[in-house]
């Protein structure tokens, strides 16, 4: 067989390949659609149900971690400052400075700064929780739980009486002062009689307890 032949003969066998390559792809393709097409019902996927699922499971990570996210390290310094506004520079009346009450309202004054961003736009993913250094890297920056680890987070230095409630839709701060419960989240704050309405109106599913390192369901144990 000539040189000519032989290579006519070999680009003959290679564009055979391609072709059965290439028919096989699309044949491939084909069936994918097919099935796809007349998959049985019990087989076809529920977006509201998947979109349920990658957010219980996401959700259920947080929660397990979250003792983890609450770091009273990383903001000890505004702890300090907020301890020595309350205790030597104090701008309220005298019932409130050198009070745990004196404590809420310093981080509640930080708080105004606080921007509330959707993880979706900011991560493109449904659900992420911060930590405080992230909150401030970010120019105190996030969403509702973002909000409360990084409010939990400066009470844990001052405070002995603070939760992080976990109620259907929100995550907020409740704190004890005196029996008082205080109510915090990224939208205000709410004392007393306020508290109380505002937790009526978001039940708790369950509360973190960052000294006890444990959620519960047990609302009898919160000191309010």
């Amino acid at each position: 067989m000539k040189a000519k032949e032989l290579f006519e003969y070999i680009k003959a066998i290679k564009n055979t390949i391609q072709t059965i390559t290439l028919a096989v792809f699309l044949t491939l393709i084909l069936l994918v659609g097919i099935s796809l097409y007349f998959q049985p019902s019990f087989m076809k996927l529920d977006p509201n149900k998947f979109n349920s699922f990658i957010e219980y499971s996401t959700s259920k990570y947080n929660m397990n971690r979250v003792g983890e996210i609450i770091s009273p390290e990383q903001v000890e310094e505004i702890a300090i400052k907020i301890n020595k506004t309350c205790n030597e520079n104090c701008p309220y009346n005298e019932e409130v400075c050198g009070t745990e009450m004196c404590y809420i309202y310093e981080v509640n004054y930080i708080m105004q700064d606080f921007t509330y961003v959707n993880d979706m736009e900011k991560y493109i993913y449904r659900d992420y929780w911060q930590s405080p250094a992230v909150t401030l890297a970010f120019g105190l920056e996030g969403d509702c739980e973002d909000s409360a680890i990084f409010q939990d987070s400066i009470l844990q230095n001052l405070m002995n009486y603070t939760y992080l409630i976990h109620s259907k839709e929100h995550i907020y701060n409740l704190a004890c002062v005196n029996k008082t419960p205080v109510v915090m989240d990224y939208e205000g704050l709410y004392i007393g009689d306020e508290a109380i309405k505002r937790i009526k109106d978001m039940p708790p599913i369950n509360y973190y307890n960052y000294r006890e390192k444990k959620w519960s369901k047990d609302f009898d144990m919160i000191y309010c």
